[in-house]
């Protein structure tokens, strides 16, 4: 199962960021995501354990949802189907059939791209002057 996505930047140097094209770029990633994890839970079949569950009542594939927040610091996709948790973890009858865990692994590196992209210019100097990306810029 993979983690969550994070950045780290170096701030010594740098104090402010573009919020509207980081927010831009966290918008787009979560619809990436969102957009996997229909794809997965759109085939009509019954799923095994360790895959996506299949497509019964519909439910699942059309409670998923992407957006960034509107400070522009995070991005949420997930699902708001009642029953989706049950899905994601298992329960001790039934092995887990993880939905946005396998969506975000699918699409880690698109995510990764989009945001490496906003947020390496849309970085500021103390100055106010835009800069290129800084120095130490970790992803992982």
């Amino acid at each position: 199962m993979a983690g969550p996505v994070k950045v780290q930047v170096d701030y010594t140097r740098y104090m402010q960021f573009d919020r509207k094209a980081v927010r831009g770029a966290m918008r787009k990633a979560a619809a990436v995501v969102k957009k996997e994890a229909k794809r997965l839970s759109s085939r009509k079949a019954v799923s095994l354990p360790g895959q996506p569950p299949g497509r019964a009542s519909g439910t699942l594939f059309g409670s998923a949802y992407g957006r960034g927040s509107r400070r522009g610091y995070a991005m949420v996709a997930g699902t708001t189907s009642p029953h989706a948790h049950l899905l994601e973890l298992g329960t001790r009858h039934m092995e887990p059939r993880p939905l946005m865990s396998v969506a975000l692994a699918n699409k880690r590196d698109a995510v990764v791209g989009l945001l490496e992209a906003a947020i390496g210019p849309g970085i500021f100097a103390i100055d106010g002057s835009p800069t290129q990306a800084p120095p130490k810029v970790e992803t992982g």
